[in-house]
């Protein structure tokens, strides 16, 4: 295997970087991952709702439709969680740079004291 700059790695350290890479994933990533996740398993119980329908297998198409209802209502809750860790974000943003800008408006040049 090799990594972005082209050098030659390890199976093990390899392992070992992508661990570390996975620890550094921030709650708003991983809500993204999850609902990109949950717009394929939406897609497939759709398609399945139609095809179990059209081969009339009534017992298959309540199970999914029971699916259908189950992974909707855990996409509008994702979706929830993804608006609020934007929102959270925002504000921890605004407010680091209001620290920032305030420290700066409070800095005594050199010389000064």
């Amino acid at each position: 295997m090799k990594d972005r700059e082209g050098k030659e790695v390890s199976a093990s350290e390899f392992i070992q970087r992508w661990k570390e890479g996975i620890k550094k994933i921030t709650p708003l990533q991983q809500t993204n991952v999850q609902l990109n996740g949950t717009y394929l398993v939406l897609i497939g119980v759709i398609i399945g709702l139609y095809s179990t329908f059209h081969t009339k297998m009534w017992w298959m198409f309540i199970i999914l439709l029971g699916s259908l209802v189950l992974v909707g209502v855990s996409w509008i809750g994702m979706k929830q969680k993804q608006h609020a860790l934007k929102e959270m974000e925002s504000l921890i943003k605004q407010a680091s740079e209001e620290q920032t800008k305030q420290n700066e408006e409070t800095k005594v040049p050199l010389g000064v004291g």
